[in-house]
């Protein structure tokens, strides 16, 4: 996943699911890239057995086919073993990573863990003051607006193409996937520029689409308002701390906040009665 997967631990992950895991995050990718990326590697280890992947909830109304890194490398994805010199003999490659490795494991240096690895929880600051510094709000509030039958239609491609393609062409692995906890405030910006009841709508296309596959594991947190409403666990509206990593893996693996065609419904009343009604002026008191 994104940054929302940057601070997971494998070393929990194994504990808790009992795997030997890889930490592979995608640092504001979108769907399409991150999709990419798990495809290529079930390709080549055919004894995957389990995916955890974060689905960030406003990229389900962007294009299937949207893509956030300009200098992508569409060589790395493809058939073409020549193509791949361009990694292969790529001085920043060569001198910023093969080197200095290489001199590493020639000094018998540990290397870096999968737990370290992409994990900036260590160095941000949380806290009320953090996320609310420099947040403004407008004095009134933009009407809600509705998603549109266009806005439908690329919901339930990038889904179909960018998420279930990879569990329906894969019906051995199980895919765990979960809707992030963003913060009270990201939710606060939803209702003010109106588009709530538009992002929650999408919400649910794509979640009734994913319970129709039995290898798919759905959890969402946004019920999770202890994390949620808690500002102490946030370096910005969206970015929680590794502690909310750790909770997440746990959860999961006790099956709590799971999503089933049974309670989907409660879910859905839920979350919009309560997104929709809270009272945010509570969050700058």
């Amino acid at each position: 996943g994104t940054s929302m997967t940057e601070n997971f631990k494998t070393s929990e992950c194994d504990e808790l699911f009992n795997t030997k895991s890889i930490k592979i995050p995608f640092f504001g990718a979108s769907f399409k890239e991150i999709n990419n990326a798990t495809a290529k590697a079930i390709d080549y280890n055919p004894n995957v057995k389990m995916v955890i992947r974060c689905l960030d909830t406003y990229r389900f109304l962007e294009d299937k086919d949207a893509m956030n890194y300009s200098d992508y490398p569409e060589y790395l994805y493809d058939e073409n073993l020549l193509n791949d010199v361009n990694y292969l003999f790529n001085k920043d490659v060569l001198l910023e990573y093969v080197y200095p490795s290489v001199i590493s494991t020639l000094r018998r240096l540990p290397s870096t863990t999968f737990d370290e690895y992409a994990n900036w929880d260590k160095d941000a600051n949380y806290g009320k003051n953090i996320v609310l510094n420099g947040y403004t709000t407008e004095e009134s509030v933009v009407e809600q607006k509705r998603i549109s039958d266009e806005e439908k239609r690329i919901v339930r491609e990038t889904v179909e193409e960018n998420i279930l393609s990879v569990a329906k062409d894969n019906p051995n692995i199980d895919f765990y996937l979960f809707l992030p906890p963003y913060s009270i405030v990201y939710w606060d910006s939803l209702r003010i520029d109106g588009t709530m009841d538009k992002h929650l709508e999408a919400q649910r296309i794509a979640i009734e689409m994913m319970l129709e596959y039995d290898n798919i594991h759905l959890y969402s947190f946004l019920t999770d308002y202890d994390t949620v409403c808690n500002l102490d666990n946030y370096k910005d509206t969206v970015h929680y701390s590794g502690a909310i990593n750790t909770k997440i893996l746990r959860n999961m693996n006790a099956d709590k906040y799971k999503l089933t065609k049974e309670n989907c419904e409660d879910y859905f009343y839920e979350v919009y009665k309560f997104y929709s009604e809270y009272n945010y002026e509570t969050i700058f008191e």
